[in-house]
């Protein structure tokens, strides 16, 4: 078994670039993943000064190790937000879901260099007759409401999609996809470097004083001045003593992970997806799993724990989850 990332053999982590640090930029930004490199690279292409700070390689976070699923409005309808913050913004929130499809669609088809991506459409299973009963009406209301495109795919007909009975049938959305997570960031990052935003790589940020229209970064090859600071590390704060300690509170990191399996061959990996889309669950497992860009292996991803595991450990668990569908 391997314990390095499935999708760095395709995009390795570069090696650290000894790109200087300014003195001074106008926008400053922490954290080279999906976001922090989009957000440099449209600022750049807007005429502003963006630079960049990541304390690894460029990606080396969750941007280039996640499952590669691209899709909108499955995990949560709008009765529920609603009942947070009223139907209006509810609905608003879903609609801009809808466009951040729409958008990253877009900014794919306009990267120079592969991404893999492809409309593979996405099955939600259901992991009881309740469940299913759930999503029925779901797809039927709030899916239909928001002209989410839905298919309701009820148990006799899952095997159309996956080669399971485990589930009590499901969901399929036709507009999601898949891609290569890693070759995706690599084709960012060229963008971001391409509009003439600066990436200053292997260079973790130390400190942050300051506030809007005035902020003093120091990093690990000295201090730069920024008059705005994006944060786009997710759930990399670095805890309560971090520079963003403010941030960190807000956040729950929860680790996931994915275990990939040897070569299946196409035959095999036909008869597990016959229609080779993305697949999640309703189960508490919460799985995620797919065919590889390629269509040679399993990539199965879900939750082996809420605590950060070994990689042994977390990979027999996650098998014994896979051979509980497969």
């Amino acid at each position: 078994m391997k314990t390095t990332p499935f999708w760095h053999d395709a995009a390795p982590p570069e090696a650290p670039s000894g790109t200087e640090a300014p003195a001074e930029t106008e926008i400053a930004i922490a954290g080279s993943g999906f976001t922090g490199l989009n957000a440099a690279r449209t600022l750049a292409e807007a005429g502003l000064r963006a630079t960049v700070f990541e304390t690894g390689a460029p990606g080396a976070g969750a941007s280039t190790r996640n499952g590669g699923m691209i899709g909108w409005g499955h995990r949560i309808g709008i009765a529920k937000l609603a009942r947070r913050y009223g139907e209006h913004r509810a609905r608003a929130i879903m609609a801009e879901a809808k466009l951040s499809l729409d958008y990253t669609l877009g900014l794919i088809d306009g990267l120079e260099g592969e991404t893999k991506y492809a409309q593979t459409g996405r099955f939600l299973g259901a992991g009881s007759r309740k469940h299913f009963e759930a999503l029925a009406v779901w797809a039927k209301t709030e899916a239909a409401a928001l002209d989410m495109n839905v298919e309701i795919v009820p148990k006799a007909e899952q095997r159309t999609h996956i080669g399971t009975d485990l589930y009590h049938g499901g969901l399929f959305f036709p507009r999601h996809g898949a891609l290569h997570p890693a070759l995706f960031h690599k084709a960012l990052l060229r963008a971001a470097r391409k509009a003439g935003a600066g990436i200053i790589d292997h260079c973790p940020i130390a400190a942050v004083t300051g506030g809007p229209g005035g902020w003093q970064i120091t990093h690990a090859q000295g201090r730069t001045r920024a008059r705005e600071l994006i944060y786009a590390g997710n759930g990399y704060t670095g805890g309560g003593k971090s520079p963003f300690g403010p941030m960190a509170r807000r956040l729950m990191p929860i680790p996931s992970y994915i275990v990939a399996t040897e070569r299946l061959g196409a035959s095999r990996m036909s008869a597990l997806l016959p229609r080779g889309g993305s697949i999640v669950e309703t189960r508490s497992h919460h799985s995620y799993f797919r065919a590889d860009p390629w269509g040679e292996r399993l990539l199965y991803g879900g939750r082996a724990s809420l605590n950060v595991l070994d990689g042994n450990l977390s990979a027999r668990r996650l098998r014994d989850v896979m051979l509980s569908v497969f």
